[in-house]
């Protein structure tokens, strides 16, 4: 029963009888890929789409239906403290308890690369500390993983085009990420030198993680056409804010008319 989920007696959670099953979409060619629970909700996972159901009642009561929005693995599913997050193709997405959002479409042209089927896929942790979600859409060799950081407070998130945020070597292989009895987040991986050992690896948040030595794109947003595409504009001041324990060395660049040179910002005006 690819789609069918069992689910237990009141106060029984290791019993599992036969009868007691909940069949949501049967027969539409998918299989369940994933489970995850926020409240009384409980999001069911198929490769191509997502099924919010509402489990507080007597009877289970599917709410909504997110066509597009599947996973392929458990991997690419976190729980955070204030909602689901998964990564897809499509981008990276997030339940709250009452709908769910693309956190990434407004900013992201062209689809996440993953692989799907295959067994670089996708990754996704969350880290208690910052509220921050880490991610990847997937797992390249050697420096070639784009990593991802977004920030539940601020809303906003930013990528690295080197891959050491985590361990690394020729041949990248990781585990899931997941959250020890304290929080922390843990990937388990192997080193190219003794590829017959698996390591763990605990994130760390000090000023120097996953921190490139050269200079390169932490974020670039879509065109802004202020909603008139035809008419030319004048902008005299753009605000940014960000939020650092240092001097971060961020420099602002901005390019027009779809243009791919960009210049700085003058800072007298």
């Amino acid at each position: 029963y690819p789609d069918r989920m069992l689910r237990s007696p009141v106060n029984k959670f290791d019993t599992f009888p036969e009868t007691n099953f909940i069949d949501v979409a049967v027969g539409d060619g998918d299989r369940i890929t994933a489970l995850k629970s926020f409240g009384d909700r409980l999001l069911q996972y198929k490769k191509d789409t997502v099924y919010i159901i509402n489990v507080s009642g007597d009877s289970e009561v599917l709410e909504a239906e997110y066509p597009n929005a599947g996973v392929e693995k458990p991997s690419q599913v976190v729980k955070t403290n204030l909602g689901i997050a998964w990564v897809n193709p499509s981008g990276l997405w997030f339940f709250d308890g009452q709908q769910v959002q693309n956190l990434t479409r407004s900013i992201e042209k062209d689809p996440y690369p993953t692989t799907m089927h295959t067994t670089n896929i996708a990754l996704i942790g969350f880290d208690k500390y910052t509220n921050r979600i880490i991610y990847t859409p997937k797992i390249n060799t050697g420096l070639i993983t784009l990593w991802y950081i977004y920030d539940l407070e601020l809303q906003a998130y930013q990528s690295y085009n080197l891959g050491d945020m985590f361990p690394h070597g020729t041949n990248n292989h990781y585990t899931n990420i997941i959250n020890d009895a304290d929080g922390n987040m843990i990937v388990g991986y192997v080193d190219s030198a003794t590829n017959t050992e698996l390591n763990f690896y605990q994130w760390s948040n000090n000023a120097g993680e996953g921190q490139p030595q050269v200079a390169i794109v932490l974020w670039k947003g879509k065109d802004i056409d202020l909603a008139s595409p035809a008419v030319n504009k004048k902008i005299y001041k753009v605000y940014v804010t960000y939020k650092c324990t240092g001097h971060s060395g961020v420099k602002m660049r901005y390019a027009t008319d779809g243009s791919g040179s960009f210049n700085d910002f003058s800072s007298s005006s």
